[in-house]
């Protein structure tokens, strides 16, 4: 399968919030250092200026809004300091676990450290995302530390679920637009067997409404499992409503074949000099032999002409989309890896001060944000 959206070739059903989830955020949201993040928050100018300072010359996701915005659409939360913030979503797949990601900006305070001794423990646990396997020793070290409190564990996970699974594949896109190597060979001829359906590409804002990219996703849906149709169709529902959102600035593109949406694609064009783009999502009809090679090849194109010389690709949950994504002969690979957050069934458990206030109290964002 080579139609890839952030989690959700393997989506559960949706979750509902019971009454333990909604507990859980409560609690969690009247910690002094958390605010909930989303597209309307008033913290949202905040968090893109952590986002647009932050360096990551590997992993473009940690810096893309929209990624975590779409990550975290069951819940997303900032936990920070003045120039520092931890993102902290609900993960999208299992119901009641936490994802915390790296923390951006100033690296000290370690903010991860004091979150996981005062986030009151998620339902179904937390785990650290997105980690760089060089990074692990020291994370899962500074975890043992703080866990003690709560009696938790953390160590490495084995990741069979999120998108991370297989590296993260960064490709170039003037070298797949051309497709003149040899080792791009199957792309080339899929390209040229594509111009006999005469497809137009157009940007995403010329379709004129997000609902023709609904439908494509529904027709998907129908032919991958016609029962789950609406389980498989709300991330992409999700996702529209982004797209079109002009304060984010994403960019896309959709292939049409005798003015119907085949195939859609969608980026977040990068905010800085480095030039790489961050693959957010891609679909396209199945029952169109080649399309998803034409649809890369295309998108390379467009990002080309934009001098815009990388595009990452993210991972892969399973080994037929890491086959799919490599034969665009990635410029750079990257494996990243989880820390699993085990907690002791007690539920609550009131810290001693000297553990609390660790680092002389903490660095709130109340006198940045004005509060």
């Amino acid at each position: 399968m080579n139609n890839t959206i952030p989690m959700i070739s393997r989506s559960k059903k949706n979750k509902t919030h019971d009454a333990s989830l909604l507990s859980w955020e409560e609690e969690f949201e009247n910690l002094p250092n958390v605010f909930r993040v989303n597209r309307f928050s008033p913290d949202i100018r905040y968090v893109k200026e952590i986002l647009e300072s932050a360096k990551d010359e590997e992993d473009s996701y940690l810096t893309s809004l929209a990624y975590y915005l779409f990550t975290g659409r069951d819940g997303l939360w900032g936990y920070g300091g003045v120039e520092s913030l931890v993102l902290v979503s609900w993960h999208p797949n299992l119901r009641g676990r936490i994802l915390i990601f790296p923390q951006l900006g100033n690296q000290q305070p370690n903010l991860i450290e004091s979150l996981v001794q005062e986030m009151p423990p998620p339902p179904a646990g937390a785990q650290l995302a997105r980690i760089k396997p060089q990074n692990a020793p020291d994370a899962i070290r500074f975890l043992s530390d703080a866990l003690p409190v709560w009696k938790g564990k953390a160590s490495l996970q084995p990741e069979d679920i999120l998108d991370w699974l297989y590296p993260a594949h960064v490709i170039d896109t003037r070298l797949v637009a051309e497709a003149k190597r040899s080792c791009l060979k199957g792309v080339r001829n899929n390209v040229n067997r594509l111009a006999s359906l005469k497809p137009e590409v157009v940007g995403l804002q010329n379709i004129g409404h997000p609902d023709m990219l609904i439908h494509l996703a529904r027709r998907w849906a129908y032919m991958r499992d016609p029962h789950r149709i609406e389980e498989l169709i709300d991330p992409y529902q999700k996702l529209a409503t982004m797209v079109f959102d002009q304060s984010l600035g994403l960019q896309g593109q959709a292939v049409l074949i005798d003015g119907k949406v085949e195939a859609f694609c969608v980026w977040d064009p990068p905010k800085n000099s480095r030039g790489m783009a961050t693959g957010l999502a891609t679909l396209h009809n199945p029952a169109i032999s080649g399309l998803s090679d034409y649809q890369y090849n295309k998108m390379c194109a467009t990002l080309a002409r934009q001098g815009v010389g990388l595009l990452n690709l993210g991972g892969s949950e399973t080994s037929g989309l890491d086959w799919f994504k490599r034969k665009f002969k990635p410029a750079h690979s990257y494996p990243l890896c989880s820390i699993d957050i085990r907690y002791h069934p007690l539920s609550h458990i009131n810290l001693p001060a000297t553990v609390r206030d660790a680092d002389g109290g903490r660095p709130l964002l109340r006198s940045r944000r004005g509060n």
